[in-house]
């Protein structure tokens, strides 16, 4: 049962193996034709869409291979291959994967940009809305809403009997039916054919749902209630400002939308599924290829129905609010527009993402170039998946890499429903929930689907997957090789001629900004040196292999100084005065100035 569980783990967060496996056995030196082997096999299931049966057997055959091939590999691998085989099976576990690679995100992305802390706050503002909107008292239905309601439908009714050709009398009897229920179509209207009496029939409409929407205005209860919220403290510190607010199934409420002038960006927040109408449209089945008209699933992908219909719905206002925004954007910075939800508003979310940055944009900015620049992002709670593997891919690329960012937990079931297609699947980087079981196993849908949930846990889960790779990014990068081959050079001349080759192409790799990170350790190592150096001096062997020592020291200093200037100044030709250089040079490392530009003394080895 276990392994099920793993497995399914694995499956559902689309886990990769192989180039990481890869870079393990070439960081050990390792050339064994069994890990190749295996290594591109990881490789194959990386790029395969696979079942989860099939993933099972795949992975379940690869760990056999390791094990029966553990003497001899042992052997091949001088005593690493027990730290291969646990890497291994802890990584296939652990869902950390090569996938969530720091360096591999544009600079700008979502998430390489964004601190935990505006998780944990994006997180709580989705779940206040959440919460608010499962107030009955909230939502516009009151008795007067309802009966404003009745009337549209009552006069749309009529709208649909109105044909092109009526006779008098027809005209007559709409009219009399009309007079029957109010008096609106007879007040100061002038009905004498066709063409008036459905231009009258439109008004009164659209008067009425102009009635209707004041009671969805900026002044309603929901407004009143956010802005009193901690959260909303939080955000008015940016001047944030509600612009407005969205329904769904004609009288829930769906979401809201801020913004800062001052922040310069904009905030869409969907709120989760909460009632019949919702989960009736969760259900509805697959197979909707996209509404032509709103251009939503251009390009071909399917789009779960139930979805695609909210979501048309609730297109209007969004555009009304963007359009406005940018009519009064004179902003010389592009914007950044955010849009957030949980369960089905994060299906919703993630697709009016899409949406702004695919259509809605591109119409808004012919005349101001500025907002073709704009970013917009996307972070999602326990979505369901509702959209084809098409799709995933053009949205994701559409959006950019690393602009949409997906907190699922393995408890929660509602990320793992398909919406009835099997080839359905989730878009963007997927963050997995830090959670645990429930004592309250009986209310499990309860408990790990809420929003509550994901905000207590989202920023303890983003730290410890990006927090975990940038560790190990610098691990590796920033210290680790450097002070592996600066170690080399304390032990033997014979040792360090080819690892010389070696860290000069590493250290063409390095950047300013990881070279300071490294700079204590970098000291600490040159101290190891120069004590060794000093002791040859200090006993009298100022041989030729103290001389080596010395030019491997300025080697490798000097290759810092190309990429980080350390105002070094070299020069190994007297050796009269190395004695007092060397000490010189530890005292300059023992004081508490670090190795940096701004030292007014330049280092000399004279």
């Amino acid at each position: 049962m276990k392994k099920i569980v793993l497995l399914g783990l694995a499956l559902s967060s689309s886990l990769s193996f192989g180039s990481e496996y890869v870079n393990l056995l070439a960081r050990n030196n390792i050339n064994s034709p069994e890990l190749v082997n295996i290594s591109q096999q990881l490789d194959d299931i990386h790029n395969l869409e696979l079942n989860e049966a099939d993933l099972t057997q795949k992975m379940d055959k690869l760990q056999s291979d390791l094990s029966k091939s553990k003497k001899d590999l042992e052997l091949e691998s001088s005593g690493s291959y027990l730290n291969l085989y646990h890497w291994f099976v802890n990584r296939k576990q652990s869902g950390y994967l090569s996938k969530y690679d720091y360096t591999s995100f544009p600079a700008d992305s979502l998430y390489r940009k964004i601190k935990p802390e505006e998780i944990s706050m994006y997180a709580r503002l989705t779940s206040e809305v959440y919460d608010m909107s499962k107030e009955a008292a909230l939502s516009p239905d009151d008795e007067t809403y309802n009966d404003t309601q009745e009337s549209i439908n009552f006069y749309e009714n009529l709208l649909g009997k109105v044909k092109d050709k009526l006779s008098r009398k027809e005209i007559n009897k709409i009219i009399k039916e009309a007079e029957g229920y109010d008096n609106n179509l007879l007040l100061d209207k002038k009905v004498s054919n066709v063409k008036s009496l459905k231009t009258n029939l439109r008004e009164i409409i659209k008067n009425l749902k102009k009635e209707q929407n004041k009671e969805k205005s900026l002044d309603n209860q929901f407004v009143k209630n956010l802005k009193g919220s901690v959260i909303f403290d939080e955000l008015a510190t940016s001047e944030f400002e509600i612009v407005n607010i969205l329904y769904r199934n004609n009288s829930e409420l769906s979401g809201v939308i801020l913004y800062s002038a001052k922040e310069n960006k904009m905030i869409i927040v969907y709120a989760g599924s909460k009632s019949t109408s919702d989960w009736i449209g969760n259900l509805q089945a697959w197979g909707s290829t996209g509404n032509a008209k709103h251009n939503v699933g251009e390009g071909g992908f399917s789009i779960h129905k139930g979805i695609e219909t909210m979501y048309t719905k609730e297109l209007t206002p969004v555009k009304k609010s963007i359009k406005e925004f940018i009519d009064k954007y004179s902003n010389t910075t592009p914007p950044e527009i955010i849009v957030l939800g949980h369960s089905l508003g994060g299906s919703l979310s993630t697709l009016m993402a899409y949406h702004i940055k695919s259509h809605i944009l591109p119409v808004y900015a012919k005349n101001n170039p500025v907002i073709e620049n704009a970013k917009v992002y996307n972070i999602s709670f326990g979505a369901p998946r509702f959209v084809d593997s098409k799709g995933a891919k053009i949205i994701e690329e559409k959006v950019g890499k690393g602009n949409i960012i997906r907190f699922w937990n393995a408890r929660d079931l509602v990320p793992s429903i398909m919406l009835g297609s099997l080839n359905s699947k989730h878009v963007g980087i997927d963050i997995p929930l830090k959670d645990r079981f429930s004592h309250e196993w009986y209310k499990p849908i309860l408990t790990h689907h809420s929003m509550q949930r994901y905000w207590n846990l989202s920023k303890e889960s983003f730290e410890e997957v990006r927090g975990e790779n940038i560790k190990k990014i610098n691990q590796q990068d920033d210290i680790s090789i450097l002070a592996d081959y600066l170690e080399y050079l304390t032990e033997s001349n014979d040792a360090t001629k080819d690892r010389i080759k070696q860290l000069r192409e590493e250290l063409r790799h390095y950047s300013k900004d990881t070279l300071t990170q490294a700079k204590s350790e970098l000291k600490a190592k040159l101290k190891q040196i120069i004590n060794k150096l000093e002791e040859n001096i200090t006993s009298g062997n100022n041989d030729m292999e103290s001389r080596k020592e010395i030019d491997e020291l300025k080697f490798l200093i000097l290759e810092i100084e190309k990429i980080q200037p350390l105002k070094v100044s070299m020069d190994t030709s007297k050796p009269k005065g190395l004695t007092k250089s060397i000490l010189k040079l530890k005292a300059q490392l023992e004081s508490d100035d670090d190795l940096s530009t701004d030292d007014e003394e330049e280092w000399q080895i004279l």
